[in-house]
């Protein structure tokens, strides 16, 4: 069984600056964003390369589509053929649900809702049939929610209310991390991950595994800390 993580916070907050670390010999970028890497080197690190019009799925490590269908083939892929692969970053699952979203505004009906849920919610479950030695990292946006005249953040699900009422997609994860930012007047932005929920959101992480309510904004620490942990259990 596969690792997964789920990393949500607002554009801008740090979600893909998190993977500046990650070795891109074992790292697989799928991009539904379809955006450059905001950290230097990374759009030279991470590349499609091409055999005529045809993808070199065998040295390809970064490929740009927002299809469903097309991010379960290639998480399957690496899985079986790419064992060279450690690491799978979804940056965002939910531009992939966006783009689907307004693809499919102009359909009547409300069977389409359903198969958009359906969709996201697949791919999080078969994260966990990948092979052992696999983790893949999924980056959300986040809303706020109002609930009980209480204010915190979650993950934002476009398109309908079937996904977020009935299947809540942040609980099919162990580890739920949520960007934090800070100004300091002599540093600037200083960002980081929230480990647990203090109230006011969705974060959680088993108890040790993380020193820190607020930890560095680096995803290679925290995929670290999760193997110490595992060793330990």
């Amino acid at each position: 069984m596969a690792e997964k993580i789920l990393v949500i916070g607002e554009s801008g907050s740090g979600k893909t600056y998190s993977m500046r670390n990650l070795d891109p010999s074992e790292t697989f970028y799928i991009c539904p964003d379809e955006k450059d890497l905001p950290f230097k080197g990374g759009d030279s690190k991470y590349v499609t390369e091409y055999d005529g019009n045809s993808v070199k799925w065998e040295s390809t490590n970064k490929v740009e589509t927002t299809s469903p269908g097309s991010i379960m083939k290639i998480l399957k892929y690496i899985s079986e053929k790419r064992t060279d692969i450690k690491v799978v970053v979804i940056d965002t699952i939910t531009q992939m649900m966006t783009d689907e979203f307004m693809t499919r505004s102009q359909e009547v009906g409300y069977g389409k809702f359903t198969e958009m849920a359906k969709n996201p919610y697949d791919i999080m479950k078969l994260i966990r049939r990948l092979r052992s030695d696999l983790t893949v990292i999924v980056y959300a946006h986040s809303e706020t929610d109002d609930k009980s005249k209480e204010t915190f953040k979650r993950m934002f699900v476009p398109g309908g209310k079937l996904l977020k009422e009935k299947a809540t997609p942040e609980a099919l994860f162990t580890v739920v991390l949520e960007t934090s930012v800070t100004y300091d007047k002599n540093e600037g932005n200083k960002y980081y991950f929230k480990t647990m929920n203090q109230g006011d959101g969705i974060a959680k992480s088993p108890e040790g595994m993380f020193d820190a309510y607020l930890i560095e904004n680096d995803i290679t620490d925290v995929l670290e800390k999760m193997r110490e942990f595992k060793q330990n259990d």
